[in-house]
């Protein structure tokens, strides 16, 4: 009997540290919000960003992405860009030269 309560106990121990790492892992934080009303909520392993910006022909855009490992280390500023790329197939940031290279 004594057994099974060592083995109760250590079971319960690990039980209660896979929860907390999983908190830790997974439970997101918001980080401080921009001037355009984006949010965004960083956890460990993965980065939520509330887009919630104007476009330049005047709409806004609105839409919730999830970012997992690698992109999640990445400012707004450069997943911004991606953003920009996906929707318009190039960033705008560079639109303004290309009318004066030719």
């Amino acid at each position: 009997m004594v057994k099974s309560i060592k083995t109760r106990r250590i079971l319960t121990t690990v039980f209660l540290i896979a929860i907390l790492a999983a908190g830790i892992l997974f439970f997101p934080i918001p980080a401080a919000a921009t001037n355009d009303r984006t949010q965004e909520f960083n956890a460990v392993t993965y980065k939520i960003v509330i887009w919630n910006k104007t476009l330049p022909n005047g709409e806004t855009y609105k839409k919730t992405r999830f970012y997992f490992l690698s992109q999640r280390y990445k400012s707004l500023d450069e997943l911004w860009a991606q953003e920009e790329e996906s929707l318009f197939g190039k960033t705008l940031k560079n639109t303004s030269t290309d009318f004066f290279a030719k």
